[in-house]
């Protein structure tokens, strides 16, 4: 059936936000069985816009023992998603598990605790492996109901029927926002994005001040 080519709509600036997490679902496995969905809900303060960030684990990935260079190497795919979820490189934005926590602090007692729910299991071939138990990252994460914390709403891409030189899908810009990344608000993150909102208005706002 013939159709026309969408239109991607105007560029949005980001928003920085504060807000408070109000729920967390319970863990459970996503639609393919590759990883584990936590969906955590989050209201403004102030201002901003209310959102759900999905962090995506696997029961082996939170134990101590796991090295992600080592477990993933070579998978790019897997590397990325326990980077932007778990943790990532310095200097990298603040992976979703520890984002949620509110602050380095917290987010070093956070890791703690579910790493100390570490145990060992049988897989399907027969072999031990180390992993943490569904019910141990969500108790851990229960825990953070409160908890107040500094996100960013990005613009929102949706795939469309068109192909790139690669073979893969093509995404256009929607007019709706969608939950980007986490970031500690502190009274020096605070100010470093109301100084991006003053200087590059057509790129960043803040919501945190009640706009």
């Amino acid at each position: 059936m013939a159709s026309f080519k969408a239109a991607s709509a105007p560029k949005l600036p980001k928003i920085a936000c504060v807000g408070q997490i109000t729920d967390v679902a319970p863990t459970k496995a996503s639609n393919s069985g590759k990883y584990n969905i936590t969906n955590i809900s989050i209201e403004p303060l102030g201002g901003g816009i209310k959102t759900t960030a999905m962090l995506l684990t696997r029961p082996d990935w939170l134990t101590p023992a796991f090295d992600p260079d080592i477990e993933l190497e070579g998978n790019k795919s897997a590397l990325f998603v326990y980077a932007s979820n778990i943790s990532g490189p310095s200097g990298s934005p603040i992976s979703r598990l520890l984002g949620a926590a509110g602050s380095a602090e917290r987010a070093d007692a956070l890791a703690a605790e579910i790493q100390a729910g570490a145990t060992t299991t049988v897989d399907e071939d027969g072999n031990e492996v180390s992993i943490v138990p569904d019910n141990v990252l969500d108790n851990a994460f229960q825990k953070l109901v409160g908890t107040t914390v500094g996100y960013i709403m990005q613009q929102r891409r949706e795939e469309t029927d068109q192909v790139d030189e690669n073979g893969k899908k093509k995404k256009i810009l929607t007019n709706n926002y969608e939950f980007g990344e986490f970031f500690y608000p502190t009274d020096k993150a605070l100010t470093k994005y109301r100084k991006l909102a003053e200087e590059r208005p057509a790129d960043w706002r803040v919501g945190f001040d009640g706009e």
